[in-house]
């Protein structure tokens, strides 16, 4: 159909492809950034999973008990049952990391869970959510002295300097204030987050059309860039892209005059990114 003709690459099946670099988990490792919890930074400097050690130190079950080749040894044994339950737990962590990241709370936990197929009590969330602040106590303090700036400032500014206005902080309505508030995390992390999307696209595309390929960026998806590319440019894009992506700080640096704001958060915690192709 033509809506499927829009997702495959402009120079055919057999001379194009489809490039996609994801920015990994790159909302949380600047969460880490902005909070400096040292067990936050800690884990993404030694590689380890967030969303497993969340999960660990939430339900008190070892970290190694999270990892894939653990899981896949307990259905080699036909212990099924016990690794969905371990793989339900890791979604958990996982959505509370999401949540409590952008400002939730045990309500959005519930809810977000629950679009998700599970299913728990509002104790339970509350339980969770307390559970994770205790392990990332910087976390706590951060989003309450972040919340309390756009109070007194009625805005909040990303670490760039992105700045957002949110009246609604001086309205009586305490639910219009609590939305407001929410959002106003929100934005310290989504806005960076976007920022340096931005910055890095524009220094792949400079980069692209330096070299002359016809390879061309042509959107992003949330923390992804997409490429159509030429099959026999593949090479050259995969270098470039990784030499951006995997390069973050530097090139923001190049890139941008950061004399006027405190950007050692760029160099808190190592910036990453996957890559895939294929023909659609």
């Amino acid at each position: 159909s033509i809506i499927k003709r829009m997702y495959d690459s402009r120079f055919g099946k057999k001379d194009g492809c489809i490039f996609q670099a994801d920015l990994s988990q790159i909302e949380l490792r600047l969460l880490a950034a902005a909070c400096g919890d040292p067990l936050m930074v800690d884990a993404y400097r030694r590689g380890i999973d967030l969303h497993s050690l969340t999960t660990s130190r939430v339900f008190k079950i070892p970290y190694e008990h999270f990892e894939k080749k653990y899981m896949a040894g307990l259905q080699e044994i036909g212990k099924d049952k016990e690794a969905k339950e371990l793989d339900r737990k890791r979604k958990i962590g996982k959505t509370t990391n999401f949540l409590t990241g952008y400002g939730g709370g045990p309500f959005g936990l519930q809810t977000s869970l629950a679009e998700g197929g599970v299913y728990l009590d509002m104790a339970e969330c509350e339980y969770i959510v307390e559970a994770l602040f205790d392990t990332y106590p910087c976390l706590r303090k951060h989003i309450a002295y972040y919340k309390r700036f756009i109070m007194d400032n009625g805005c909040a500014v990303s670490l760039f300097g992105r700045v957002r206005w949110f009246d609604e902080v001086r309205s009586d309505d305490q639910q219009a204030v609590s939305k407001a508030l929410r959002a106003g995390f929100n934005h310290l992390i989504q806005a960076s987050a976007s920022d340096l999307m931005i910055l890095a696209c524009s220094a792949v595309d400079g980069l692209m059309k330096r070299a002359g390929l016809e390879s061309i960026l042509t959107s992003t998806v949330h923390d992804s860039m997409v490429i159509d590319a030429r099959r026999s440019e593949l090479p050259q894009v995969y270098s470039i892209v990784d030499e951006v992506t995997n390069n973050l700080p530097d090139v923001v640096s190049s890139m941008v005059d950061l004399d006027q704001f405190d950007n050692r958060w760029l160099y808190t915690v190592p910036l990453e990114a996957d890559a895939e192709c294929g023909p659609s």
